[in-house]
């Protein structure tokens, strides 16, 4: 019988994307996560075991190659994507080639920073990067993950159509938080945030331009849509998914986009838009 011939690098890498994939929806927990990773790393191209430990209040998500902090040591979500490169992963998600991205000395505002991935991962080419996050668990996380980054400023609040303060359901992910009915998780907890309208903000904090917006906001990117007003922003990236009473946003986002002149491609979920002055 011939000796089987190894794979090559093309069909290995598709098998990890299949393997990944199929991982997403059956990890019951972190502690899952972390075994099944910590076992297939270094047979899966691009994998990486994670180790998770308590550090003053949080807890400390690292591999080999990147170290992050997150409100709670049971995320299985937070181990599958630390594992698949966390930073990188979300600039990918937010980036549409030849189209939207963050470019070299842009000012970014990341509207859901969470615990700061996305704003770590463009910081290092932004002139200044703008994190958005209204849970206080996720913001102290956000906080201690971009301390020391000099260019990364961090503001616990959230963006709404009306300034003013709401009530916050906290879910048990803490991903999936939201001024509406949590899509994902149970909640854990009410607290009242602070909102701004984006361009109230923007004009008290002096930008009277943004080149790059991250929008997640479990539900409500339509309002903050709306609450762009007449701000100029060149470039936008939205994640639209199901979460507003389980409905996608993606539809309400670009009408009103497009009202203030933006040209709007989707990806999935994702919505890009970009300012008729850089077409």
């Amino acid at each position: 019988m011939a000796a089987a011939q190894p794979l090559s690098s093309s069909v290995r890498s598709l098998l990890a994307g299949l393997y990944r994939r199929s991982l997403e929806f059956k990890l019951r927990d972190a502690a899952e996560a972390q075994l099944v990773y910590a076992r297939s790393a270094g047979r899966i191209p691009g994998l990486q075991s994670v180790d998770v430990d308590s550090d003053g209040g949080l807890f400390r998500y690292s591999t080999g190659t990147e170290t992050m902090y997150f409100p709670a040591p049971d995320l299985s979500g937070a181990v599958k994507l630390m594992s698949l490169g966390y930073q990188k992963w979300l600039l990918n998600k937010y980036s549409k080639t030849g189209f939207v991205a963050v470019e070299s000395g842009d000012v970014v505002v990341d509207c859901g920073a969470f615990v700061g991935g996305f704003s770590l991962s463009v910081g290092t080419v932004a002139s200044h990067v703008f994190a958005i996050e209204p849970a206080p668990d996720n913001f102290e996380a956000l906080s201690r993950n971009v301390a020391g980054t000099g260019n990364i400023e961090c503001s616990n609040i959230g963006f709404f159509d009306q300034s003013g303060s709401m009530p916050m359901n906290l879910s048990s992910t803490y991903v999936d938080n939201s001024l509406l009915t949590v899509d994902a998780g149970e909640v854990i907890d009410t607290v009242e945030v602070q909102l701004e309208r984006l361009d109230v903000w923007a004009a008290s904090n002096g930008l009277e331009c943004i080149d790059f917006l991250k929008l997640e906001a479990e539900g409500v990117e339509p309002e903050i849509a709306e609450s762009i007003g007449n701000l100029p922003i060149r470039k936008i990236a939205a994640d639209c998914g199901p979460e507003r009473e389980g409905q996608p946003t993606a539809t309400a986002v670009i009408s009103i986009l497009r009202s203030k002149g933006y040209t709007c491609r989707t990806d999935g979920k994702m919505v890009f838009a970009l300012s008729r002055s850089d077409l």
